[in-house]
């Protein structure tokens, strides 16, 4: 379905598609969005135009096009293409108010050779602090793919091709092992859960707590069914531990909020969006904003505070708590 909604979009149905997301993100007090974007027809200068609508509307923005191979080598290489343009533009006009990273569709419909060249072309063109946003593990066969066709997880893989790393976001993350969690926490990468589009599309619930624990920064997001996140981060972590334990409301609602889609699945426009909306970011007086994980000595009942630099434009520093 999402595929097919992908390759329907054109120019004007991208920006209504953006529009329809930002009202919603605005009426929500949203100042920031990530936007993993797709669309195939209308590939070459489409983060433009999403650019355009979210100018108009005076958010903040971290915008990237999915690459993938799944409409085969010739367009997987025009994504490359655009990803690369626009990070040089965004690179070069230096906006606190607009961040770009490389999207990536999932490592199951990315070839070594895309994987390969989507790196080279980040280093050609010499760019620099750029982030990843991929689908991780979202679903058994993603893993099964991956050791099947090069005998390593799909965590390792990236991490091979350079993905990993403070700048990039793993979302989902469900399906991960042991191995995987640590390689994730040691490298800063950041994983965003989706609680709501995890149980819509029955593909399991990331373990929060073990990624918590290992000190990975874990954001909360939508990736295309947006109602009740911060509640369902909880019940559903109960449904995938079998444990009456959730996360912690304090917890749940001090993770950062950034992920995929922030769409309703009953708007056919906007539901191919891949919006992530933040509401915990505000506007900062400079272009550098903090993200906070937990560090490792702290409660599991707290989050604290760390401050990460500049190079992650979407969240603002939180204040930690003594007790939660």
């Amino acid at each position: 379905l999402w595929w097919r909604l992908d390759r329907a979009l054109d120019d004007d149905s991208c920006r209504s598609s953006a529009e329809v997301c930002l009202v919603a993100a605005i009426r929500a007090g949203t100042t920031t969005i990530i936007d993993h974007h797709a669309a195939p027809s209308a590939l070459a200068g489409s983060l433009d135009v999403i650019q355009d609508a979210v100018q108009e509307a005076g958010v903040r923005a971290s915008l990237c096009y999915e690459v993938t191979d799944r409409n085969g080598p010739e367009e997987a290489a025009a994504g490359i293409v655009e990803s690369v343009r626009f990070l040089k533009k965004t690179q070069e006009a230096a906006d606190p108010m607009l961040h770009s990273m490389f999207g990536l569709h999932a490592a199951m419909t990315l070839s070594e050779d895309t994987l390969a060249k989507s790196v080279a072309a980040v280093k050609e063109a010499g760019l620099s602090n750029v982030g990843y946003h991929i689908h991780v593990a979202e679903g058994a066969a993603d893993e099964a793919d991956s050791e099947a066709k090069y005998s390593e997880r799909v965590v390792a893989r990236l991490h091979r091709h350079g993905m990993t790393g403070e700048n990039s976001i793993f979302a989902h993350c469900i399906h991960i092992d042991e191995a995987e969690r640590e390689l994730i926490a040691e490298t800063g990468t950041i994983v965003v859960h989706n609680p709501s589009s995890n149980m819509n599309n029955a593909v399991g619930v990331a373990d929060v707590g073990a990624l918590l624990d290992a000190g990975v920064l874990v954001g909360l997001g939508t990736d295309g069914n947006d109602f009740g996140t911060c509640s369902r981060s909880t019940s559903s972590r109960m449904s995938s531990t079998s444990s009456p334990r959730p996360i912690p409301a304090c917890s749940a609602v001090r993770l950062p909020s950034f992920c995929s889609r922030t769409t309703p699945r009953s708007c056919l426009v906007s539901s191919s969006r891949r919006l992530v909306s933040c509401p915990l970011a505000r506007p900062a007086t400079s272009s550098s904003w903090t993200i906070s994980p937990r560090p490792r000595s702290t409660p599991a009942t707290c989050l604290g505070t760390r401050c990460l630099g500049s190079t992650r434009p979407w969240s603002r520093p939180l204040s930690p708590r003594a007790a939660c």
